[in-house]
């Protein structure tokens, strides 16, 4: 599933401010995602398809990985480790990191 906190092309209508509007993105009158208001009166996100999931469900799952903030929990702390200010939450079990081994060989 794709989800960021801007839109990169396309374009879409006007959302009402309820959370789980959502408005088509068009790019050259194809359809590539949506812009989805995850929070009431904040700007939208905009979601796009994964991984043999449909836009219906890839907006079902950004919606259920909203909690208290505007992005989906998983995008959340990606963004705030890549800036190096990931901080330990309350009720949130982050995983150790763990030696994958080589992909070949």
């Amino acid at each position: 599933i794709g989800c960021a906190k801007s839109l990169l092309c396309g374009r879409h209508e006007v959302l009402a401010e309820e959370v789980g509007n959502y408005a088509e993105v068009v790019d050259r009158g194809e359809t590539i995602g949506v812009a989805l208001r995850t929070k009431l009166g904040i700007k939208p996100v905009y979601v796009s398809i994964g991984h043999k999931i449909d836009l219906q469900t890839a907006i079902y799952w950004v919606l259920e990985c909203c909690r208290r903030y505007r992005l989906p929990e998983p995008t959340r702390f990606a963004h705030l480790a890549a800036g190096g200010n990931l901080k330990p939450e309350r009720n949130v079990a982050l995983p150790e990191a763990s030696y994958q081994g080589k992909l070949f060989g």
